[in-house]
């Protein structure tokens, strides 16, 4: 404020800030009293505290961190029995994650992960586990693009000069399979196939034969080309 400085006004607020605080040291005693009240019939206050941090808590939150606790105690053997969880149920964990994820998938528009508040709306899970699934989503359709561009590009090496045959070149936009070997690549990574085509004019079949004949003619041309 680099204007007249109004007494009355600053006063004003001083005032009731000194008067919340007043409240808020009155309020810190009242809480005090009540505890030590209920130390004085045999509760512990600790606990008491966690207890009171556990209530203000979000279920789905709460639920999440109970989870980790246990797994995190199994792993250092710090639980009952100090034995780690079965193998039945890490497969159970396991695929409940998996489920979320394929949950969350469907949710995937134009190659972009979901927001993390649609992810929560699905799911119904805390906001930490929302961005987590959002990250196991991320490493999902990055994988699957990794599987496309690498694909794709050995495609692109079968040349018509290489293989002798014009209708074998790999060019878009009339590539062998196109569109449709991004198709075939996503169904094999992915058990339900999101994307939607229109008719091919070859069959699947047709396809992917005509690409493995591609591929064993050109490794029979660079054979020939490395024993000359």
């Amino acid at each position: 404020m680099t204007g007249p400085v109004s007494a009355d006004r600053l006063k004003s607020f001083l005032e009731r800030i000194e008067k919340l605080l007043e409240e808020r040291a009155a309020i810190g005693a009242d809480i005090k009293d009540v505890f030590s009240e209920a130390k004085g019939v045999g509760y512990d206050v600790r606990t008491m505290r966690r207890l009171i941090q556990i209530r203000a808590q979000d279920s789905a939150d709460r639920a999440e961190q109970e989870a980790l606790l246990d797994t995190y105690m199994h792993a250092l053997g710090m639980a009952p029995g100090g034995h780690g969880p079965t193998e039945e149920e890490l497969e159970e964990r396991a695929s409940r994650v998996v489920a979320e994820v394929d949950r969350c998938m469907d949710l995937v528009v134009d190659g972009q992960p979901p927001k993390i508040a649609a992810i929560q709306a699905a799911i119904g899970c805390s906001l930490g586990k929302a961005s987590k699934l959002r990250g196991l989503v991320e490493d999902r359709i990055s994988r699957w693009n990794n599987v496309k561009r690498e694909n794709e590009s050995a495609l692109r090496e079968m040349t018509a000069d290489d293989l002798g045959d014009p209708e074998l070149l790999v060019k878009k936009p009339k590539p062998v399979a196109g569109d449709r070997f991004a198709a075939l690549v996503e169904a094999a990574v992915n058990p339900e196939p999101r994307v939607t085509l229109d008719t091919p004019t070859i069959s699947d079949a047709d396809a992917m034969e005509r690409m493995e004949e591609a591929r064993r003619r050109l490794d029979a041309l660079r054979a020939a080309r490395s024993a000359a």
